[in-house]
C-alpha cells in the first residue's frame, strides 16, 4: 500500500524506511475505519514527504500528521481542534516555503485556491 501511494504521488520516499518507522504505531492502533482509514493515513504520510523531505522526518512527525494513531481517549471535539491546529501549521509552513504565494501553496498542498482561502479565513476567525 505504501509503495502504491509513493508511485501514485511520485514521491521520493524510501518506502521500506517509512514502513519500518510507522509499523509500531500502526500495530497499537485499533483501526475503527478499517482499510479506508489505513489508506487515508498512508496517503497523508506520503503526501507529507513534500514538507518533511525524508522518511525519518515523516516518522518523527507522525503524531502531528496522524494524531488519531496516538489518541487514547480524547473527545471528538478535542481531536478536531488538534487536527485543525496541525492543518494550520502545515499551511503556514507551505506558505513560508513559497514566500506567501497562495497559488503555488495551494498547488503544493493539492487543494484548490478556494479551499486554501477558506482555511486561512478560518484561522483569522
Amino acid at each position: 500500500m505504501v509503495r502504491r501511494e509513493v508511485q501514485r504521488y511520485g514521491a521520493e520516499v524510501d518506502a521500506a524506511t517509512l514502513v519500518e518507522g510507522i509499523v509500531p504505531a500502526f500495530r497499537r492502533y485499533h483501526w475503527p475505519g478499517n482499510v479506508r482509514q489505513l489508506e487515508n493515513v498512508v496517503e497523508r504520510l506520503v503526501v507529507s514527504h513534500r514538507l518533511y523531505r525524508s522518511s525519518d522526518a515523516i516518522v518523527e512527525a507522525l503524531p502531528r500528521i496522524a494524531p488519531e494513531l496516538f489518541a487514547v481517549a480524547r473527545l471528538e471535539q478535542a481531536d478536531e481542534g488538534h487536527l485543525r491546529t496541525v492543518e494550520q501549521e502545515e499551511i503556514h509552513r507551505a506558505l513560508t516555503m513559497f514566500s506567501g504565494n497562495r497559488s503555488r501553496t495551494a498547488d503544493f498542498l493539492g487543494i484548490s485556491q478556494t479551499t486554501l482561502w477558506r482555511r486561512l479565513k478560518r484561522r483569522r476567525d
